[in-house]
């Protein structure tokens, strides 16, 4: 191994001096899933290989050939007749690694991106040239069709001076196994993953090679584990307990240039030692085994049961569990810096938004992490859930307390890994609490995105209104949805130089272009797919739920229809009262109810409106409705969302004031399309307001917002 201490690179590697190793040991939906992951991550270039350990599904390589069919590099397959262990599967993709770089995956992991550029950047740019990078994969769990998304924890050292210090501490070198890109050399050169090892079998790789060579993590984030119950460090921590204190026993032999213990040896060594020395040990390795555990709990939502194993791990060796809790990593080390978003809900409409953000944070070298929880039971019924790939999944618990919804979303690897924390200003949101008040503890900076204040306490009340103002004010910088929020924000007490206004909008740049897109017959199309006259067609866009009023928009229809013998009315959207507007269409064949329908034919739907009609609250539908060149109708209610700051009276929509009634609604919307030349005005002024609002604008100041905050000093 010595011959290798002085390995230096030629030129910085590429993904195609990468292999990736992906092993399966039984869990055939599994392996499906973390497969399709990787081709949805991995850059170009990087081989595949696939190791099929006996599997148990005859058809499994089928399956599999259909996924890799999209791998945009080189694919190899190998099936094994009899199954191995994970060291043996593991060697037999060493020995046909053909790259300078190799990493192992298991049927439960998958590799994020955005590292595998950094990591091999890691080996080029680090001197000495490191054995091990780790640090860029998070685990999968659930079912093949419904994946569940979590991350994982890197200790270890994160950078070479750090690795000095491990090395000549004579600990075992822990980073999270499927997370490392070794150097195939090395990694032969120590003939690979020894069986004797067993579960701990990494930690002896990683430890062997950090004799000599240095083993670094990435040092961006800290994750924190997540272990599925069939993993064997989860179902078997005895085992798992008793290896770790082995390769403990082989490392330091080998440290020591003395013969290492065989495993029977071990055993039998271990059976003759003193009863506390014994205690001592097992109390030590449980330790460590309950605080992974508890991380992944709590990781995974499980708050109670994960603090419980984390207590325990305290209590049962205090030295042990501070080791693990000092284990945060060092992010100053490195230029990137982590910027994390959490989430409840992930809606249609903010997919491109983040997609955007993403790549330009990227170019500032700025990583970004999505976490998502799978939003309230509220937000189900409008059907608008969307996923990404590389979003990181966090559940969340929901309870009601004193008649009020409260929302527990943990996120305290989150808060630890990132730089920056933005979450929704919501005083529901308890873990906001902790981080008002604990991001100084957590190495982090809090900022809340929001309206400044709730638009709707004239309907839901003030309750939580007070708590909303004291976190805000503690929140190192706030993204605001417009200058209306940011006035509301500022009442609350923030600084109005740690103001970010976002100017909140929907892809309007897209909604023009498919409409230029559709063929002229679109709208007659459209009119004989929904069983349309000829008439003016009103549009109401958006979920129908008590706030948006469906039951006054019926009856205003109903007194527009007398005004306008011909019109129909459009509904598209859903929610908790979309079966009035379901039963009103059933009884009159003028209005028409779609439910919930995202994407193009959507737009397709929409694009035969005259204009939008929305009595209730105007939120994103109205950004979306000027994306259309389309008009707003609406009342002067007071509890608008803050988008209606972009509506101006007279000029792209209209305001019909006095808290009118439907009738009288009706009779402000039955003006506007019987005089054509206001109508066409109100269209144009609506498609240049259209024009201003974007995605690619909105991703600009939210970026440069983001910039602000982590270049602000602490308040």
């Amino acid at each position: 191994m010595t011959a290798h201490e002085n390995w230096t690179l030629e030129q910085p590697p590429t993904p195609s001096d990468l292999t990736i190793a992906i092993c399966t040991i039984g869990r055939d939906g599994y392996l499906q899933t973390a497969l399709q992951s990787l081709i949805d991550t991995t850059p170009a270039g990087v081989s595949l290989h696939v190791v099929l350990n006996a599997p148990e599904d005859a058809s499994l390589t089928t399956s599999i050939d259909a996924i890799t069919s999209q791998w945009d590099g080189p694919y190899t397959l190998t099936q094994l007749d009899e199954r191995l262990s994970i060291a043996g599967s593991h060697n037999t993709a060493l020995d046909l690694a053909t790259t300078p770089f190799i990493t192992f995956m298991g049927d439960d992991d998958i590799v994020l991106e955005p590292r595998v550029h950094r990591i091999l950047d890691l080996f080029a740019n680090t001197s000495p040239t490191p054995a091990v990078v780790g640090s860029f994969c998070r685990r999968v769990s659930g079912s093949y069709d419904r994946p569940r998304f979590s991350t994982n924890k890197d200790y270890g050292p994160t950078t070479v001076a750090a690795w000095e210090a491990e090395r000549d501490s004579g600990e075992l070198i822990e980073i999270v196994f499927p997370s490392a890109i070794y150097r195939t050399d090395l990694l032969r050169s120590i003939n690979g993953f020894e069986e004797r090892f067993g579960s701990a079998m990494d930690l002896a790789t990683f430890t062997t090679l950090g004799m000599h060579h240095p083993v670094i993590a990435d040092p961006r984030r800290s994750f924190a584990h997540r272990i599925h119950d069939g993993s064997v460090t989860s179902s078997s921590a005895g085992e798992h307990a008793t290896r770790l204190r082995y390769t403990e026993e082989c490392m330091a032999a080998i440290r020591a240039g003395e013969e290492q213990p065989s495993w029977e040896s071990f055993l039998e060594a271990t059976e003759a030692s003193s009863p506390i020395r014994r205690l001592s040990d097992q109390r030590r390795v449980l330790s460590a085994t309950l605080f992974r555990q508890g991380g992944a709990a709590v990781a995974s939502g499980s708050s109670p049961a994960g603090l419980a194993k984390v207590a325990a791990s305290a209590i049962l060796s205090p030295g042990t569990f501070l080791g693990r809790s000092k284990s945060q990593v060092a992010r100053e080390e490195t230029g990137e810096r982590v910027v994390a978003v959490l989430l409840k809900n992930l809606n249609q409409y903010r997919v491109p938004f983040y997609e955007v953000v993403r790549e330009d944070l990227r170019a500032h070298n700025i990583e970004l992490r999505l976490i998502v929880a799978d939003g309230m039971t509220e937000d189900h019924a409008k059907g608008d859930r969307a996923t990404l790939p590389w979003a990181e999944h966090r559940p969340f618990r929901e309870f009601s307390l004193a008649g009020k919804t409260l929302l527990w979303q943990p996120g305290f690897d989150t808060a630890s890994g990132a730089d920056l924390i933005i979450t929704e200003q919501a005083s529901k949101q308890l873990f906001n609490i902790v981080l008002a008040y604990g991001q100084r503890g957590l190495h982090t900076r809090l900022a809340f995105w929001g309206h400044g204040k709730n638009f709707q306490t004239s309907i839901e009340g003030s309750s939580g209104e007070g708590l909303k103002r004291r976190l805000t004010q503690k929140s190192h910088w706030f993204f605001a949805y417009n200058a209306l929020s940011a006035e509301a924000a500022v009442e609350a007490g923030m600084p109005a130089d740690r103001i970010t206004s976002v100017m909140n909008a929907t892809d309007t740049e897209n909604i023009r272009s498919v409409l230029a897109s559709l063929p002229e017959s679109t709208n007659a199309d459209v009119r004989a797919q929904l069983g349309m006259g000829d008439g003016p067609v009103v549009l109401c866009m958006g979920g129908m739920y008590p706030p948006k009023r469906p039951a006054f928009l019926l009856e205003a229809a109903y007194a527009l229809r007398e005004r306008v013998p011909d019109v129909e009315l459009l509904v598209i959207g859903g929610g908790s009262e979309q079966h009035l507007v379901a039963e009103a269409a059933e009884q009159h064949p003028w209005i028409h109810a779609t439910g919930p329908i995202y994407g193009d034919e959507r737009l397709r739907l929409a694009s035969v409106a005259a204009l939008q009609v929305m009595p209730g609250l105007v939120g994103l539908n109205v950004v979306d409705a000027f994306g259309l060149g389309l008009p707003t109708v609406t009342t002067d209610i007071d509890y608008h969302s803050p988008e209606i700051d972009y509506l101006v009276d007279g000029v792209n929509g209209v305001v019909v004031t006095g808290d009118p009634s439907p009738a009288e609604f009706a009779a402000g919307t039955a003006a506007v399309l019987v005089d054509s030349e206001r109508l066409q005005a109100l269209r144009s002024a609506a498609d240049e307001t259209g024009r201003e609002l974007t995605i690619e604008n909105m991703a600009r100041n939210f970026t440069e917002g983001v910039i602000d905050a982590l270049n602000a000093p602490a308040r």
